[in-house]
């Protein structure tokens, strides 16, 4: 990741920066998730990629379906993106986890069998 002071010598406000701030650190996000139907279990689904100087978003990889979404994470993971690293791509929410039609424990056993 590239420091603050990096980061603030090549900042061009022609362009958005999406910085976040953690324990007084910040950081950038590389990676987002976006669920296409908030409302459907097999929902379209695509990870976003910024880049980091620029801020400019665009899809990095797409599909459809919770399982779908899993297996991309295991593959993603194996050229060292891993799901913690997409914003958005970890646990979801409650309504999230029955709209998929998932239980706390199924969640946690995709995560686990990775």
């Amino acid at each position: 990741m590239n420091s603050l002071k990096q980061i603030l010598e090549e900042l061009n406000l022609d362009h958005p920066i999406n910085l976040f701030k953690n324990n007084n650190e910040f950081y950038q996000i590389e990676y987002a998730l976006q669920w296409k139907d908030r409302k459907s279990k097999n929902s379209e689904w695509t990870i976003y990629k910024f880049e980091l100087l620029s801020g400019n978003a665009s899809g990095f990889v797409e599909s459809i379906g919770w399982k779908e979404y899993i297996n991309t994470v295991d593959s993603l993971n194996n050229i060292g993106i891993s799901q913690d690293m997409i914003m958005f791509g970890d646990l979801h929410s409650k309504s999230d986890s029955t709209r998929l039609g998932l239980q706390k424990s199924s969640i946690n056993n995709d995560i686990k069998n990775k």
